[in-house]
């Protein structure tokens, strides 16, 4: 049914929806840390080729081409670049939400 955009989709709800909620409830924090983010979101772009890269030429694992657009781009299939993006922007958020929090309720290790 949804054939070659199934990944795609998937990453969109998924992790796309994970960001969009953190920012949703806390634009207002989170919208000072816009840069450091986005920052870390390009890190993630730029580590996946050498990452999955290799991950995918040592035949660690494979994706189904019946559920991808099954084109790499240097390496890795290009939604992966997308979910690598997202995901970086998503876990930057929450430590930067997690540590925020942390302090804002004086707990201490």
């Amino acid at each position: 049914m949804l054939g070659n955009y199934l990944y795609l989709i998937t990453i969109i709800i998924v992790a796309g929806g994970t960001v969009f909620i953190e920012w949703l409830i806390e634009f207002n924090y989170l919208k000072k840390y816009t840069k450091q983010i986005l920052f870390l979101g390009v890190v993630g772009l730029l580590i996946t080729p050498f990452l999955e890269g290799s991950a995918l030429k040592a035949k660690d694992y494979s994706y189904f081409p019946e559920t991808t657009f099954n084109k790499l781009f240097l390496g890795a299939e290009v939604e992966t670049y997308l979910f690598s993006f997202l995901v970086s922007i998503a876990i930057s958020s929450a430590v930067i939400l997690g540590t925020h929090i942390s302090k804002s309720k004086n707990i201490k290790k």
